[in-house]
């Protein structure tokens, strides 16, 4: 969990996953990912000031590419992902409340 530590997966997604609004596709795409830490912060979030590691992802496979920004906190985990979508659009889920059964 260092800044600099980079690691790579694949996945096929079948195109069940795809929508009209943004993207179809016939069969499966396959999918290859990157990610790298690139650096660490404080995130004004909901739950207040926490640390978090910056992890940026790249997604490529045949129909296009797609990125991501999230924020990783060590007692919460992911508190903010920024994803920029295939037709290019952005989806920003946060974090903003935590509760315990």
């Amino acid at each position: 969990k260092k800044i600099g530590n980079t690691w790579k997966w694949q996945m096929d997604i079948g195109q069940h996953w795809g929508d009209v609004r943004w993207k179809t596709w016939k069969g499966n795409i396959h999918n290859m990912y990157e990610y790298e830490i690139i650096d660490q912060m404080i995130l004004d979030t909901k739950l207040g000031q926490l640390p978090c590691l910056v992890i940026q992802g790249i997604a490529q496979s045949e129909i296009g590419s797609t990125g991501l920004i999230s924020y990783y906190n060590e007692i919460y985990g992911f508190v903010k992902l920024d994803y920029i979508n295939i037709d290019g659009s952005l989806t920003i889920l946060e974090l903003i409340e935590v509760s315990e059964n």
